[in-house]
């Protein structure tokens, strides 16, 4: 079962996704269920939780960062996986900027698409977020009915010996203060700071490791080590 939003701006998908759906309070995203995947042989649960956003919103999103917390909150409740639907017909125009369709005017977001583009890249690449895309409720509706199914059955199982997902959830974890300040060492940065949190508890015990505890996290060497120790002193 879908569990679909109470939101007045998602009533139109209860329609499309038809017996599949029933509404209830869901504090996070726009739809949500409970599906299957296979780990080391064994079938689990998998939470899953989806989003679906118009243009108009997405470019307010992106503005104030609302969207990154909100799917950190639901990654903190437990889901596994996380999935966005932009639903628009769009287009740029002559300068870069996009526009949406709404009835018959193209409405102007004053953002370029290359801000856009690289937004939702990262939400791929970084936040292992599936983005997909829409042109109207209805191809929303077939979208979240495809994931639904998907999630149904471990039979899938195949594609996993062709395709290894790319970063998956990097950001959204909430950064403790110990990685939120390694990301700024040289050579650290946000991949390798997942690695130093891991292994200093405090700011404290990583300020006064030794050379040789550095040298133990993967992909640091003596150069980048020495230069950590420098920053510091």
């Amino acid at each position: 079962m879908i569990y679909l939003t109470t939101a007045a701006n998602d009533k139109d998908l209860l329609k499309p996704l038809g017996d599949l759906a029933v509404t209830a309070p869901i504090p996070y995203g726009d739809f949500i269920f409970t599906g299957v995947t296979e780990v080391d042989g064994q079938t689990q649960q998998v939470k899953v939780c989806g989003e679906r956003k118009k243009m108009g919103d997405m470019v307010n999103c992106i503005d104030d960062g609302r969207h990154v917390a909100q799917m950190q909150a639901a990654n903190e409740a437990g889901f596994d996986y996380y999935f966005l639907i932009l639903e628009s017909v769009w287009r740029t125009d002559k300068g870069g900027q996009v526009q949406y369709r709404r009835g018959r005017n193209w409405v102007p977001t004053g953002m370029h698409r290359t801000r856009l583009e690289a937004y939702l890249n990262q939400l791929h690449y970084l936040l292992g977020v599936q983005v997909k895309q829409s042109a109207n409720v209805k191809e929303t509706a077939a979208v979240i009915k495809g994931v639904y199914q998907f999630f149904q059955t471990t039979e899938h199982s195949s594609l996993k010996k062709f395709y290894t997902s790319p970063v998956s959830g990097l950001l959204l974890k909430p950064p403790s203060l110990v990685r939120r300040v390694a990301k700024e060492l040289p050579g650290i940065g946000w991949e390798r700071s997942l690695l130093v949190e891991e292994t200093f508890d405090s700011v404290r015990t990583m300020v006064n490791a030794p050379l040789e505890q550095w040298l133990e996290i993967e992909g640091i060497g003596k150069g980048i080590a020495t230069k950590v120790q420098e920053e510091l002193a």
